[in-house]
């Protein structure tokens, strides 16, 4: 009655907000890092990212996400560093369970927050593809294009990835709907879908963009402005002397890639050009000419040891290596090869340069 002592409610109340506001500042710092290492495109886990934590530096690699927070422990962070010493083994929140669930909550709520801005403007496009992981996985990755009201500009935005199994453009189309209905965005407002000209995306009876316009019938398809002139580029290439170039550039990346003799250009790498920015040949893309044009240049850089590689090569006994040495020391050293490689790689520059301006002013 003289509220000497407070009452149990109050108290048990003030016990459970307290213990509420530790346990987020234990998080904080957890969730902190594993974002950070997002934004960054860091791997979280390392060769061997399980068992106990310590502070003391490892005998082995336990990846960028420990080390991250063993760092900001022993940097002054008093509260982490409490946590990380005195918590329980199974309350530590460090595993990779923990870090897939916080992942997870982080595009859950990237993905509400692109989906407000579609709603709120309502019209929108999709742009989507598909292509297997490096497990072998089939993936496919949809985005949005939709005008962001915060900043007056047109955006595009990844969605998300998805699985899929049925590859025909019935099957994808599918996904594609009902990916759109699982995030809560009307597809009923959609004005365009772009994607590349596979026949399973933009086929005119069975391709995806017909199912979907037979449901939504606004969303117009445009096939990629980007692949459009990758396809042109391509099929514009009828000089004999290019395509010879190109065609010696992919044979001489075959040719050096065993072990063997990446290892003898390796050496000459080393000896002869050991500023240079790579340390192998770089293979000449098929679809992506941006990555032509860095592979071009790769070779550039390595030539000089690229030919001396040869011509340790072509006096080697295997007969086979030998005589493909001997050849492609002749095709690299002709004149219309080395005229039509410089060519290549000013127009592969200004290629570059012009589908930067097409994404900017897209």
């Amino acid at each position: 009655m003289e509220k000497k002592i407070e009452p149990i409610n109050i108290a048990l109340n003030s016990s459970v907000s307290q213990q509420i506001l530790e346990n987020r500042l234990k998080l904080a710092p957890i969730i902190e890092t594993i974002i950070f290492c997002g934004r960054q495109g860091l791997a979280l886990r390392g060769h061997r990212d399980f068992g106990n934590f310590q502070l003391e530096d490892p005998d082995e690699n336990d990846g960028n996400f420990r080390a991250l927070l063993r760092y900001k422990a022993m940097g002054g962070d008093e509260t982490l560093k409490h946590h990380l010493e005195n918590s329980s083994k199974n309350a530590r929140y460090l595993s990779p369970t923990i870090q897939n669930e916080v992942i997870n909550v982080c595009n859950k709520l990237i993905v509400q927050k692109i989906v407000a801005k579609i709603t709120s403007v309502k019209l929108f496009s999709v742009l989507a593809d598909e292509t297997s992981d490096i497990a072998g996985m089939e993936q496919f990755s949809l985005c949005v294009r939709y005008y962001d009201n915060d900043i007056k500009k047109i955006r595009e935005d990844f969605l998300q990835f998805v699985g899929v199994t049925d590859l025909t453009g019935k099957g994808l189309a599918n996904v594609l709907m009902d990916t759109l209905a699982n995030l809560h965005i009307d597809g009923n407002f959609m004005i365009g879908q772009g994607y590349d000209g596979a026949a399973a995306m933009s086929g005119r009876l069975h391709g995806a963009q017909q199912y979907v316009a037979e449901k939504f019938d606004l969303a117009i398809y445009v096939h990629c402005a980007s692949h459009s002139l990758n396809l042109a580029l391509s099929d514009a290439c009828e000089l004999p002397a290019v395509r010879n170039c190109m065609g010696i550039l992919n044979s001489t990346y075959n040719f050096f890639n065993t072990p063997k003799r990446q290892s003898l250009l390796a050496n000459s790498i080393e000896k002869l050009t050991p500023k240079a920015s790579a340390s192998r040949l770089k293979r000449l893309c098929a679809t992506r000419w941006i990555e032509r044009h860095e592979s071009v240049n790769v070779f550039i850089q390595l030539q000089k040891a690229t030919v001396d590689a040869l011509e340790i090569m072509s006096s080697w006994h295997d007969t086979t290596t030998s005589s493909t040495a001997v050849q492609l020391l002749g095709a690299i050293r002709s004149l219309e090869f080395q005229v039509s490689l410089r060519v290549i790689s000013k127009i592969f520059a200004e290629y570059s340069k012009q589908k930067t301006l097409i994404y900017l002013r897209l």
